[in-house]
């Protein structure tokens, strides 16, 4: 009989491993949306509302719509408690080049594109680490968030959502190209063509001179 508890525990053991295996390989299209917690004019903060500022002055917090897109990126594999403690890991600052040697930059309007200005304010960017390999930038000057749209345009949205969150890829070039993380089995790529135009995401393609781009962090690295 103990012999026959033990087979009966180890099979249960068993049984819920799989499940959990099958339900962290969950895909992120399947996941349930996030809701919104907080209603305008409404305060409801909690000591689980961990605010950190960013150089930008936007707050991260996990109720905000920035906090929002990273569950969804992230959903259902157990988010790191300590992610937004640590500014200086997650958030860095610094500008993006197009290897034609543009400048990205986000206007106030929305607009993307690139620019010889380097003393423009539209080119100072944040990098803010949504999950291994992948981020949104965000204009600082703008408080905009570099965006590839559903019909494939590049701009600067002034909410985060998943068009917003990209794959990044490093090349043997010591480039790094930036994919669309909702478009990613299309191949949409963040691109800026030979006159600093942005480039239709339908029209970029992996290893692209446009798809290709430094980040210049601010503390040299």
């Amino acid at each position: 009989m103990v012999y026959a508890i033990k087979f009966r525990t180890s099979v249960n053991i068993y049984i819920l491993s799989s499940l959990y295996l099958l339900v962290s390989r969950w895909p992120v299209s399947e996941a349930v949306p996030i809701q919104r917690r907080k209603e305008p004019g409404i305060s409801r903060g909690s000591k689980n509302d961990l605010m950190l500022p960013s150089e930008s002055g936007v707050v991260i917090s996990r109720t905000t719509p920035e906090h929002e897109v990273f569950m969804k990126v992230l959903f259902p594999t157990p988010i790191n408690k300590n992610l937004h403690l640590e500014p200086v890991s997650f958030i860095r600052r610094g500008t993006l080049t197009s290897k034609y040697n543009y400048l990205l930059y986000i206007r106030p309007d929305g607009s993307v594109g690139g620019t010889s200005n380097d003393k423009s304010k539209y080119v100072k960017l944040e990098f803010h680490s949504v999950d291994h390999g992948h981020l949104m930038i965000l204009g600082v000057a703008t408080n905009r968030y570099l965006s590839i749209t559903d019909d494939g345009h590049l701009i600067g949205q002034d909410q985060p959502s998943l068009n917003s969150v990209l794959k990044e890829e490093y090349l043997p070039n010591l480039y790094q190209s930036f994919k669309s993380y909702k478009y990613q089995k299309k191949n949409w790529y963040v691109g800026i063509k030979r006159n600093g135009k942005p480039k239709k995401a339908q029209d970029t393609d992996e290893g692209q001179k446009a798809v290709q781009f430094l980040i210049r962090y601010d503390d040299g690295t």
